[in-house]
């Protein structure tokens, strides 16, 4: 199912400026290597460069920009950074809301968004990322624990359906 640009990520915006946001990030950890940044002025021109070509307050996100070595690496640092942030979007369907869970817990990106640049690099991961933030962002009760296993009455252990998390979400909406 195709979703409504609104509820989608800016994919083709992410791919063109990837190798802008790569390079700037990649440029300030040699110039830290070689000169270091006692004062946090040159992170701070990355990080308003950074703000400017995204449109996102990178401030406001805990992006590994000088030590994404310790987090995903820089590519996928990068791809995070450049992936647009979500939307609210208050008429969303329950036949959207389906889709948005299928991708999570299949990790399923539907042809359209398969793009060389998407499964090269494999920021499947990414996406289904997106799409959690925008489940939190657009119902009130969203908590990533609905996704994990859960217990029954009997107190056993079980992994919930797409259909659970689906009624879970759309009746706390």
């Amino acid at each position: 199912m195709k979703l409504r640009t609104e509820i989608e990520p800016d994919i083709h915006k992410a791919e063109t400026i990837f190798p802008s946001v790569l390079k700037s990030i990649t440029d300030y950890t040699v110039f830290v290597a070689k000169n270091g940044d006692e004062g946090n002025i040159e992170y701070q021109k990355v990080v308003t460069y950074l703000s400017e070509l995204t449109g996102k307050n990178i401030e406001e996100h805990d992006y590994m920009i000088w030590e994404y070595w310790e987090g995903d690496g820089e590519h996928r640092e990068s791809f995070k950074i450049a992936l647009s942030e979500p939307n609210v979007v208050s008429d969303i369907t329950l036949p959207e809301l389906t889709e948005i869970i299928k991708r999570i817990v299949l990790i399923e990106i539907p042809e359209y968004l398969k793009l060389d640049f998407i499964t090269r690099n494999g920021f499947e991961w990414e996406l289904c990322a997106y799409y959690h933030q925008f489940l939190k962002l657009n119902f009130k009760k969203y908590s990533y624990g609905i996704f994990n296993r859960q217990k029954n009455k009997d107190g056993e252990w079980y992994e919930p359906t797409i259909e659970e998390i689906v009624a879970a979400l759309w009746n706390k909406k």
